[in-house]
């Protein structure tokens, strides 16, 4: 009986030992350089993976950074000191990015845009969006007006202001 649970305890122990050399000899043969800026930047980076910068997270925004695909001054919620930082770190001059604003196209304020109908739903842009008409007002590109996007932001990068250039 002993005989019978020794030999697979053995033979799998075995296969363990074989198997944890040859990763260990595979980790050192393909292990990759990273470049230590990249690192670097993420930790300037407020870590919101929002895809502002146009990338899909902000490791990835970090390595375009460090190979010249990117700008350092690309993210948005990190702002003009955090863009400084970065070009700091890359060793080069920051310049002051301009401030983005939206553009209402039809300049989508409750006072400027006609109602088609009173909406009497859960106060959520998500929720006012999925009717057929994508919301009460009959400008398809009028902000819905619930804030969704500004509470959504933890940098508060988005503020609603019934004003508009």
């Amino acid at each position: 009986m002993f005989e019978s649970i020794m030999y697979p305890i053995i033979s799998v122990g075995g296969l363990a030992i074989i198997f944890g050399v040859v990763l260990g000899f595979s980790a050192k043969k393909f292990h990759v350089e990273k470049d230590p800026n990249v690192d670097n930047i993420v930790r300037v980076l407020p870590g919101a993976n929002c895809g502002g910068c146009g990338y899909p997270g902000c490791a990835v925004f970090a390595e375009r950074v460090v190979s010249g695909e990117a700008s350092y001054n690309a993210c948005p919620p990190a702002g003009d000191s955090g863009a400084a930082e970065i070009a700091k770190l890359m060793g080069i001059d920051a310049s002051p990015s301009n401030r983005k604003v939206a553009f209402l196209k039809c300049n989508g304020t409750n006072d400027n845009v006609k109602r088609n109908y009173l909406y009497d739903g859960p106060k959520s842009c998500v929720s006012a969006s999925q009717l057929a008409t994508g919301g009460d007002k009959s400008c398809q590109y009028s902000c819905i007006g619930f804030a969704s996007c500004q509470n959504a932001c933890p940098f508060g990068a988005i503020k609603m202001v019934d004003f508009f250039f």
